[in-house]
């Protein structure tokens, strides 16, 4: 009963995207999001030139919202390269046009090298659209991925500093600072 409506992105191809294996080409693969919901396409190996031909369907809960299409090189052994990403408010979009859009930076000031095709259908409700937009916006939960981000790290300091301070308080038992915590230790 929240859903405005429906979206269905389909996601075509790439062409000309940016080389990241020292090989010459990109592994390459779509990420589409809209709101909190992300889906992605498969990878296709070794190609500067993919073709994905892949169908995803999303609810608008807010046809403010702005549809997220960004394209990554797959690496085995590390996280994913970032080659290119495009932004598109909802109410842009013309319904069953496969259109080429150029792929931005992550800031999405200038343009990095590439196209993607897609053809999109936004189909909605207006009445409840505008009921919709008189509420505040969901706010967005999904978060990029970091190596090793600021909160892996206060975890593993909170780890450590439980071990150590476990053991300070078995040391401290032992040397019968506290006679009565000592006691209350062996027994």
């Amino acid at each position: 009963m929240k859903d405005v409506g429906m979206v269905q992105v389909k996601v075509i191809k790439a062409e000309g995207l940016m080389a990241a294996d020292v090989t010459g080409k990109s592994d390459p693969f779509c990420v589409v999001e809209l709101s909190n919901d992300r889906l992605q396409t498969q990878t296709v190996y070794r190609n500067l030139s993919p073709e994905w031909n892949k169908v995803f369907t999303f609810n608008i809960k807010d046809i403010h919202s702005l549809l997220e299409v960004t394209v990554y090189d797959e690496d085995r052994d590390r996280s994913a390269d970032f080659l290119g990403k495009v932004v598109i408010p909802l109410l842009n979009i013309q319904n069953g046009v496969r259109k080429a859009y150029a792929l931005k930076s992550k800031e999405l000031t200038v343009p990095t090298k590439g196209v993607i095709f897609l053809e999109v259908d936004v189909i909605f409700n207006a009445i409840k659209a505008g009921i919709r937009t008189i509420n505040p916006k969901e706010q967005k939960f999904i978060e990029e991925e970091s190596k090793m981000s600021k909160q892996n790290f206060n975890r593993i300091k909170r780890c450590i500093m439980c071990v150590i301070n476990t053991g300070c308080f078995i040391n401290s038992c032992f040397q019968w600072e506290s006679p009565q915590r000592s006691i209350c230790a062996f027994v």
